[in-house]
């Protein structure tokens, strides 16, 4: 161990890069926001496993429910209507997200 000690001591001593601790904080941070990402993304996998083997369960437990036969008359615009705002209002959300990360 002493000569290990010894071996140190004899070589220069050199100084790091400009910003080498700075850059090395940075990477070190980055890693771990990646493995929090990462541990958030398989929580809400799994929540949504869970979710969905729950409701497999619960369907074929108690039989699929009988669908009701839609009367498509002034309904239908409804539907048509509602469906074409949520896209209106999903398209807009999408555009003022890429506005404030300004990558428009």
């Amino acid at each position: 161990m002493s000569d290990k000690l010894q071996i140190l001591k004899r070589l220069p001593r050199e100084e790091l890069p400009c910003g080498f601790r700075a850059r090395t904080m940075r990477r070190i941070e980055a890693a771990s926001a990646r493995r929090g990402e990462r541990l958030e993304m398989l929580v809400v996998t799994l929540a949504s496993a869970v979710i969905v083997g729950l409701v497999a369960w619960l369907l074929s437990r108690n039989g699929f429910p009988k669908v009701p036969k839609i009367e498509w008359g002034a309904s239908a615009m409804f539907f048509v209507y509602i469906g074409a705002l949520s896209l209106l209002l999903l398209g807009g959300d999408c555009l003022l997200r890429r506005i404030y990360r300004k990558e428009i």
